[in-house]
């Protein structure tokens, strides 16, 4: 019976290049097509102040119940931030926003190896949050002025 290796070993499933093997570049994210997605986050941060809002009558009315709604608060704050994701465009592959720079799919590689950066780089994740904040700003005003919302 031959001793079973583990799939990894095998020269045919080991990825070409991995984020160790490439040369350091001064700017990773000239090589990277990334479009940063804040919905899940935006929505995230929807719920977490509705909570605020029950945390508060929940501190009115009873207050046994407040210091268990203040640690979920708390930690429901913590979470908010991995809510926000980036996607690739080379490969579509999607990750936590904190996790942007280390993604290497074969398409960033094969740029870094060759020398080649993108020609027309896109905003960078805080660039891009901030222009959905003024998009999504702009869509509830225009909402607000045509009496669409509820108040």
């Amino acid at each position: 019976m031959e001793p079973i290796t583990p799939v990894r070993l095998d020269p045919e499933f080991r990825p070409a290049s991995s984020e160790r093997s490439l040369p350091p570049v001064i700017d990773p994210a000239a090589y990277r097509r990334m479009l940063f997605n804040p919905f899940l986050g935006v929505l995230g941060v929807a719920a977490w102040a509705a909570g605020v809002r029950w945390l508060w009558i929940a501190a009115i009315e009873r207050h046994a119940v407040f210091i268990y709604l203040m640690v979920a608060w708390v930690g429901a704050a913590f979470l908010l931030p991995r809510l926000c994701q980036f996607h690739c465009l080379d490969c579509g592959g999607t990750g936590r926003i904190s996790r942007w720079r280390r993604h290497v799919c074969p398409a960033v590689a094969r740029r870094i190896l060759e020398g080649r950066p993108l020609r027309f780089r896109p905003p960078g994740p805080l660039a891009q949050l901030l222009m959905w904040g003024y998009f999504l700003a702009i869509v509830l005003v225009i909402a607000r002025t045509w009496d669409l919302t509820s108040r």
